[in-house]
């Protein structure tokens, strides 16, 4: 019996330590990656813009995305176009809240489990000219609220999302590596 009693005690002093230091963590969280892209701002600009082309580029990093099913509204880029996605297991929507051509645009994305809680975030690209090509600054920030566990979970998952938006990049980076100079 007293063996169980000490087990319990510890259990339950981990499980507040835990508690205890999610709480103190921050309720906002923010992001931010950047990549030179070799192909000018307008091209790179283009793609990332445009909605129909994020499945191409854009890296899960998960075997739960397989057969996902896209459906697009309005032209599939500029303000207010919309990206929405589902299988058995995941889901989510993005939309293009600000847009101005070949600068910067924003958006706001909800997405989770199908049966589950949903994560919103805020996402926001930035590109500007630089050697022959092009800078590309991606940020995404969000809020887990005062949940002492959401703010632990966001702290665990944030690795996962730097190396998601790296190989992302990365990936658009080796699109526009194997494009032929214009004129040649």
């Amino acid at each position: 019996m007293r063996v169980l009693i000490i087990t319990v005690l510890v259990v339950l002093t981990g499980v507040l330590g835990v508690l205890a230091a999610g709480s103190q963590m921050e309720a906002t969280w923010q992001i931010q990656r950047s990549q030179y892209i070799a192909a000018p701002p307008a091209d790179v600009f283009a793609v990332v813009c445009n909605l129909h082309t994020w499945p191409q580029w854009l890296a899960w990093g998960s075997p739960d995305t397989a057969a996902i099913e896209y459906e697009y509204t309005g032209r599939g880029w500029g303000r207010g176009a919309t990206q929405s996605w589902h299988n058995e297991a995941k889901m989510g929507q993005r939309e293009i809240t600000e847009f101005t051509p070949g600068q910067r645009m924003q958006y706001v994305q909800t997405t989770g489990a199908v049966e589950g809680p949903q994560a919103n975030m805020q996402g926001f690209f930035s590109i500007v000219p630089e050697n022959n090509g092009s800078r590309l600054q991606w940020t995404l920030s969000g809020q887990t609220g005062s949940n002492p566990v959401d703010k632990l979970l966001m702290y665990l998952y944030r690795s996962r999302i730097i190396e998601s938006m790296g190989r992302s990049l990365n990936n658009l980076a080796q699109r526009f590596a194997h494009t032929p100079e214009p004129g040649a």
